[in-house]
């Protein structure tokens, strides 16, 4: 089905595009997260970062997401644990 296609279209020019493609899709992913960051940092209510209550939550939060990390690092995947606990992955 695809052979009459070859005919017109060289495999090594749809690569290119393909290629084209994947750079595109980064650029534009990285330029809206940036906005989105940007936007959401000027929502934010800093007198909300001294209230204890916050701080609270955001550090059980991190504790638990750490706790996963560990387990995870640790019984699933036999890697070494510190430093990669630490380090965000995409």
């Amino acid at each position: 089905m695809f052979n009459y296609f070859y005919r017109w279209i060289s495999p090594r020019q749809v690569n290119d595009v393909v290629h084209l493609l994947h750079a595109l899709t980064a650029e534009s992913s990285f330029l809206i997260r940036t906005f989105f960051f940007f936007i959401f940092g000027l929502t934010i209510d800093f007198r909300l970062l001294i209230d204890i209550e916050v701080v609270l939550v955001g550090s059980l939060l991190i504790a638990v997401l750490m706790g996963i990390r560990y387990i995870y690092l640790r019984f699933f995947l036999h890697a070494h644990i510190f430093p990669e606990v630490f380090f965000a992955q995409d």
